[in-house]
């Protein structure tokens, strides 16, 4: 869902969007704090231990890098199967030129 927001968003489709799709969930799993979820759950087990916190640094760290890299893996894999299939990657196009349909 994020992946396609940024697509639409954008107005087009490429590794970018599930790069940043990657990064926001990773961000905010890292980010997330459970005493929200532990108010609901404190209610239902009263005896249960909800009530963490985000993560610490150096693990939020860890999880939006695994998420960068996870995301750009994906991404370009996504970019060269949709090439194959014949499907045009602007950013291809821009850097080749062949998107450029003005005359010098």
């Amino acid at each position: 869902m994020v992946e396609e927001a940024v697509d639409r968003l954008r107005g087009t489709k490429d590794f970018v969007s599930t790069v940043v799709a990657g990064l926001s969930i990773s961000g905010g799993f890292s980010a997330w704090s459970t005493n929200i979820t532990g108010l609901i759950l404190s209610h239902l087990d009263p005896l249960a231990d909800t009530f963490v916190d985000k993560f610490p640094l150096p693990t939020a760290g860890r999880t939006i890098a695994a998420g960068l890299y996870g995301g750009v893996a994906f991404g370009l894999l996504q970019d060269a199967l949709g090439l194959a299939r014949g499907r045009k990657l602007q950013y291809i196009d821009s850097v080749t030129g062949r998107g450029n349909d003005r005359r010098i």
